[in-house]
């Protein structure tokens, strides 16, 4: 029986719920062409296939493969998934770079070596990590290639040359007063006109109450 390492299942980009949905069809129409490559008995490729067959009763084909340890059968899964067709230049950057973080033939020239496993140049490996590490938020978006690196890349340093301008000097302490006396009091008035039946003793005698501070402080700082 074959078993999943979750470890190992997590190295390879997981398909879309689209790709999924089309390699299940297939698979029931025409079979499960490829085999499922093994390595003592764990998973190694056809994660989804594997799934998939289990699923529907869907007979499959297994094959093994000969590595002497873990840390090879790592280099053989990043390797083979760096091969797939379908991945954005930053899952093949991402590939490329674990792969680079524990293959020592890499270790001369880490981003030349990443760049020509992922098939693209060094200066896009440099813009994904600079991205990387000041928009994290950004990676799904750049995994399923909804955003490509350059664009990302173009917002970044549009971002970062705003930043280089002052901050706006602060409002006057009193205009602010003034604004948020305002709102609360715009904030009381729809809440008594929207909803009168559903507005609560409390609420109204809280936003009363800061009413009042607000116009004490208001007061105060014009006598100063």
């Amino acid at each position: 029986m074959l078993k999943t390492d979750p470890e190992l299942k997590d190295l390879i980009p997981p398909l879309s719920d689209e790709e999924f949905a089309q390699l299940e069809q297939n698979i029931r129409t025409q079979g499960c062409r490829d085999a499922i490559v093994t390595w003592r008995g764990l998973i190694v490729d056809g994660h989804n296939r594997h799934a998939i067959c289990t699923k529907h009763d869907i007979p499959y084909k297994s094959e093994k493969i000969s590595l002497p340890n873990r840390k090879a059968v790592i280099l053989w899964i990043l390797k083979n998934q760096l091969g797939r067709r379908n991945l954005s230049d930053a899952t093949r950057i991402e590939l490329a770079m674990q792969k680079a973080a524990i293959d020592d033939d890499s270790a001369s020239n880490i981003r030349k070596a990443i760049a020509r496993d992922a098939s693209v140049c060094e200066a896009t490996v440099q813009k994904y990590m600079q991205l990387k590490k000041a928009y994290p938020a950004l990676l799904k978006r750049l995994y399923k290639g909804e955003l490509k690196i350059g664009t990302a890349h173009t917002l970044y340093l549009k971002t970062k040359t705003v930043k280089k301008f002052p901050a706006p000097k602060p409002e006057n302490p009193i205009d602010l007063i003034i604004k948020n006396l305002e709102k609360i009091q715009n904030e009381y008035l729809d809440l008594q006109n929207l909803m009168p039946s559903q507005t609560s003793e409390k609420n109204i005698e809280a936003m009363q109450k800061c009413i009042k501070s607000q116009a004490r402080f208001l007061g105060q700082a014009v006598e100063l």
